[in-house]
């Protein structure tokens, strides 16, 4: 009995889902396939189709939907808002119980928790909530019957607590959706199972062998890992209204080396542990800090560092890669005080490689990106896919430049964790293994 590494407990479609806003027209609203050529909807204007496949599977919603995009167009609804009078549509059809999307059936969808009572003393929530209300009540027309105020409360409590974000094969998200057996599964930061798309599939896999053959054993992150347990536990109280008491969060064992600063002895290269308050011995030499001046500063870099991340996420969709590129390398000279492993430094080591990325900086995108790689493993739980994608990235790019021994390395070291998360017959897993294959023919061609 029980699941082993790398086995599928559960997939399943989604009870209801939207593109993301910033994909619309580039990417079909019912599968999430990019497509070069994808056909309106005549009526609305405002979805896209790669097929009429696809149209006909999103009619079953998209039906009661048109009209109240029609009215309200052209202001485009907000993502959380289209998700909500999607789940509404669904309910007022009756289908709460059962539905096809969903043959694991471990629970319906009326028994998600709604926590209701958090939600109306939150107060960002619920302003959220009386803004979609009032959006809604100029979308629906005649087209929808909303429920009671208490009701919609209920549905929204039971979306934004359940919400998946759907991801593409770089697990980067593009969309959202509710999956109902999935919500069922509880949170750790040190998880035993992942959550990986093909489209809007969602599939649960094993990352390591689980005993019992019951949902409650299962745990999956519902969060980026790349954060100290103090972050982490922040955002999952404020999100999901829990305080996380998993290993990871409660020893906090990797928080020292997440905000760990740079060791001040010359010629050391090592790490001062930080606990929030004062350096422990560093890892490297033993010395010991008691400068105040540089804890201050070291402490003072780390908070910056927080406020220009987030710019640099606005960038990203806003920003020429030129000006994200410059953020990232002032940041990167500020932050020597930092150790290799403070998660502010990697983080901004990952932005200035996606943007040389995105610029086809190639041999710069490298070597961002190889300084990576470390503390990637290092600070992710086991197995994470995260660490799978970065090495593939990495692979592609070595490959590209035909540094063909470093691409070899990392396409066989992203190989053997996707083949856990993602499995053989997903497309990244297939890229992939055609990538190591083409790398490996092109050394034995150049060897031979």
């Amino acid at each position: 009995m029980g699941w082993k590494k790398g086995d599928v407990i559960v997939q399943v479609d989604p009870y209801a889902h939207v593109l993301g806003q910033k994909h619309r027209g580039t990417r079909c609203d019912s599968c999430f396939t990019c497509g070069k050529v994808l056909k309106k909807c005549t009526a609305c204007m405002f979805l896209h189709y790669c097929s009429r496949t696809c149209q006909k599977n999103d009619w079953l919603l998209h039906k009661d939907e048109c009209p109240c995009l029609k009215r309200v167009a052209p202001r485009i609804p907000t993502d959380s808002v289209r998700l909500l009078l999607r789940l509404l549509i669904r309910l007022q059809r009756g289908d709460n119980q059962k539905a096809v999307c969903d043959s694991a059936n471990w629970r319906p969808f009326e028994e998600l928790e709604t926590h209701s009572c958090e939600i109306l003393q939150d107060e960002k929530r619920s302003d959220l909530l009386a803004k979609a209300t009032f959006t809604l009540r100029q979308m629906v027309g005649d087209s929808v019957s909303l429920p009671e105020a208490g009701d919609i409360l209920d549905v929204f409590g039971r979306m934004v607590i359940n919400t998946f974000s759907i991801c593409d094969g770089e697990m980067q998200p593009i969309g959202s959706g509710v999956y109902l057996s999935p919500s069922l599964l509880d949170h750790s930061c040190v998880p035993n199972a992942v959550a990986v798309f093909t489209g809007t599939t969602l599939s649960v896999r094993c990352l390591t062998d689980i005993p019992g053959d019951q949902p409650t054993q299962v745990l999956i992150s519902y969060i980026d890992q790349l954060a100290p347990s103090c972050e982490r536990r922040k955002q999952l109280k404020e999100q999901y209204y829990f305080t996380c008491q998993c290993r990871r969060c409660t020893e906090a064992d990797m928080d020292g080396l997440m905000l760990g600063a740079a060791c001040q002895q010359r010629g050391c290269d090592g790490t001062l542990m930080y606990d929030g308050k004062t350096f422990l011995a560093c890892q490297t030499c033993q010395s010991r800090s008691s400068d105040e001046a540089y804890r201050l500063k070291v402490q003072t870099v780390m908070e910056e560092s927080q406020t220009a991340l987030k710019t640099l996420d606005h960038l990203k969709t806003s920003g020429d890669p030129e000006t994200r590129l410059q953020v990232c390398k002032e940041l990167l000279r500020k932050q020597r005080v930092l150790s290799p492993f403070n998660v502010y430094y990697v983080k901004t080591l990952d932005q200035a490689m996606d943007v040389c990325i995105d610029s086809q900086q190639w041999e710069q995108a490298v070597d961002f990106g190889q300084q990576t790689v470390q503390p990637y493993v290092k600070l992710h739980p086991p197995g994470s896919p995260t660490v799978g994608i970065q090495l593939l990235k990495l692979g592609k790019l070595q490959l590209y430049l035909h540094r063909l021994q470093a691409a070899r390395m990392y396409l066989e070291q992203a190989l053997s964790i996707l083949r856990v998360t993602h499995g053989e017959s997903h497309e990244v897993y297939q890229e992939l293994s055609e990538l190591l294959h083409r790398c490996v023919a092109e050394m034995e061609h150049s060897n031979g």
